[in-house]
């Protein structure tokens, strides 16, 4: 169903535009499924109020085998000067996440946090991505991360709300990685269905309960959506 950690997700990528030359040169169109993961709890929407400093609060360990690494990925689509952002664990210790990138900053004795700094696109589109992991684990022997509640903290300094696109994942299993109900579902959809010309298939539910609380209003599956992309344009 397509991804949308570490991809700007709005038609400006090297394949997405692949798919738009074909189509315009030779008539033949592209159809990619339209997921949005929205039926996992680890993405979400968040807005963010003008001149306002926003908590989101992230459950972490929730799983039977906890988390060993968690992914960051914040997007947004806007002029205004990047956000700032703060990470905080179970035990008060708080990282800032640099926009510039960092090889790892010790968040207390538990965790080491990368950022891997904002990307733009030619679009306008950025992305902030950056991993947490304890500083003993390795992939020989993959020590958990302190399980509780995170928070992440959001400023905007600019004169306007603005949205942020929200994920904060398990490197290994979805299910140990929740953010609040209320940030989910959403709209945006996954690369590559956001080419420009590339036809997003959503997937329905004909048979009530086919997956059980995953199913929506009509017939649209939980982890398919409408739309739109991150930049508020709509693929065919």
């Amino acid at each position: 169903y397509g991804i949308l950690i570490g991809e700007f997700c709005d038609g400006s990528s090297e394949l997405e535009q692949s798919m738009d030359y074909i189509f315009e040169n030779s008539g033949v169109p592209a159809c990619v499924s339209s997921g949005n993961e929205g039926a996992y709890p680890y993405h979400g929407v968040a807005e963010i109020p003008a001149g306002e400093l926003v908590e989101i609060p992230v459950s972490v360990g929730v799983g039977m085998h906890g988390t060993y690494m968690m992914r960051i990925n914040l997007r947004w689509q806007d002029e205004f000067e990047p956000f700032t952002f703060a990470l905080e664990d179970p035990e008060g210790n708080q990282v800032e996440l640099s926009h510039t990138g960092t090889d790892g900053v010790p968040m207390g004795d538990d965790a080491m946090v990368m950022s891997f700094g904002i990307a733009t696109s030619e679009r306008g589109t950025s992305v902030l991505s950056g991993r947490i992991r304890n500083p003993e684990s390795s992939w020989q022997n993959p020590v958990t991360l302190l399980s509780g509640q995170y928070k992440l903290f959001v400023l905007n300094e600019a004169a306007e709300d603005r949205s942020l696109d929200v994920i904060m994942a398990s490197m290994f299993t979805g299910d140990s990685v929740n953010l609040p109900d209320h940030y989910s579902p959403l709209g945006t959809i996954t690369w590559p269905s956001t080419g420009d010309t590339v036809f997003s298939a959503g997937a329905s539910v004909h048979n009530e309960g086919a997956v059980d609380d995953l199913d929506h209003a009509a017939t649209l599956a939980g982890y398919s959506r409408p739309g739109p992309r991150v930049d508020g344009e709509r693929a065919p």
